[in-house]
């Protein structure tokens, strides 16, 4: 089996899709063994795998490389449930809520004061959330380093847990108060959002760009060789995806036969197609009329867009 990968991606992959028990990059900047992956070493546990398709992600990020693997883990886990440790540790959780409650007090541009109070009622109900969800798996501790062994429940009798408590309490009618400032500010960060979103489909649409965070991964027809004459050959092309995944033709044409026989019916997908497999990812099923295979997820129409390229260039058959 193979263990060592030229990109964190594929590394990345693997171990969000539970494919093999160890890899990592030929340099050794991420690496996994079973349920834990880490960034440079073993002192910075970047994920772990938790019971019931869950994810806790170390989001505490020491430099520009380590956020970036922060982003990338959490882009190949789209498809598993995922607890951010700033947001649910509690001895992560604490400060943050302390640390905002003391910006609320200090703010003086409403707009400001909304962003931060909004920002205390998200670590909030991901705290209170990731309590539920231990308690309903029965999930106590982990290890979360060689020297780390933390408690995931809080008693709610201790102190650190009434304090995250007291620290919201006394922000709850500030959020019934300033709701129509946090609403515009949610607004204003969706519509930022989907402009950033356009954006990079189209630079990944003109080829300026390989890779893109995306709601919903894209496709696009490439060229191996351009220099070739002989544009109807298979060899020549392949199909890349927004999160630099590449599917032979072959692969492409079987995947999109399969969907077209039963007529792209997402119960159907559910019921027929579910557990196979695209090259090394599995097929867990459609919805929100899209093909989710791993932690991808694929619009219908943008895979019958592709086999009009497909068909253009004389590669489906």
């Amino acid at each position: 089996m193979k263990r060592i990968y030229n990109s964190n991606a594929q590394v990345f992959h693997l171990f969000a899709n539970k494919l093999q028990d160890e890899a990592k990059t030929s340099t050794r900047n991420v690496f996994f063994n079973k349920d834990s992956i880490y960034s440079y070493g073993y002192h910075y546990k970047l994920g772990l795998h938790l019971d019931n398709n869950a994810m806790l992600i170390n989001n505490k990020g020491y430099s520009i490389t380590t956020s970036k693997h922060i982003s990338e883990l959490s882009q190949a886990s789209r498809h598993k449930t995922i607890f951010y440790s700033q947001n649910v540790l509690i001895y992560e959780v604490l400060p943050r809520l302390e640390d905002y409650a003391k910006k609320v007090v200090n703010a003086r541009k409403e707009v400001t004061k909304a962003y931060y109070i909004d920002m205390l009622n998200y670590i909030y109900n991901s705290f209170v959330d990731f309590q539920k969800y231990c308690i309903d798996n029965k999930i106590n501790k982990i290890i979360w380093s060689k020297e780390n062994r933390i408690n995931l429940i809080v008693d709610k009798r201790s102190k650190e847990y009434k304090r995250v408590n007291f620290i919201y309490d006394s922000i709850k009618g500030n959020i019934k108060e300033l709701e129509s400032q946090i609403k515009a500010a949610n607004e204003k960060q969706k519509k930022k959002e989907k402009q950033r979103q356009k954006e990079q489909t189209k630079l990944f649409r003109d080829n300026k760009i390989t890779f893109a965070r995306l709601n919903f991964d894209l496709l696009k027809l490439v060229e191996m060789h351009s220099h070739t004459a002989n544009h109807d050959r298979q060899e020549d092309f392949y199909i890349a995806t927004s999160q630099n995944v590449k599917l032979s033709i072959e692969e492409s044409n079987e995947a999109i036969k399969k969907l077209e026989q039963i007529n792209y019916n997402a119960d159907l997908i559910n019921k027929h197609l579910k557990g196979q497999r695209i090259k090394y990812y599995t097929i867990t099923g459609a919805k929100q009329n899209a093909l989710i295979v791993g932690c991808h997820k694929v619009k219908f129409e943008e895979i019958k867009r592709i086999k009009k390229q497909l068909i253009k260039y004389n590669l489906y058959n």
